[in-house]
């Protein structure tokens, strides 16, 4: 029952398909977590208000959370981690590219 939650802001919405990441974080998470594909849901936040460093429009985030059921140990969470980093990474290089962007 993983649940996985993105936010980000608003000024990243043309850089990436919410529907991939989210596909390819569950297919990641139900391989490394042993856990059912069918047993993942995601959400994601856009948010409007808000202030990175020094306020220029360039700065964007991207944060995601991960909320498990226990038993999963802490090597599995850390790969998940490093996997969802790798993730994040590669759907918004281009985001990277032309923006100052946080992951």
């Amino acid at each position: 029952m993983p649940h996985i939650r993105l936010e980000k802001s608003k000024n990243l919405m043309k850089f990436t398909n919410l529907s991939k990441l989210f596909l390819d974080i569950h297919c990641m998470i139900s391989k490394i977590a042993n856990t059912d594909i069918d047993n993942c849901k995601s959400r994601a936040y856009i948010i409007d208000n808000y202030l990175i460093g020094n306020g220029e429009k360039e700065n964007g985030f991207v944060n995601v959370d991960i909320f498990f059921l226990e038993g999963r140990n802490v090597e599995q969470k850390h790969k998940i981690a490093s996997h969802i980093f790798s993730l994040l990474n590669s759907h918004y290089s281009i985001a990277k590219n032309e923006m100052n962007l946080k992951l």
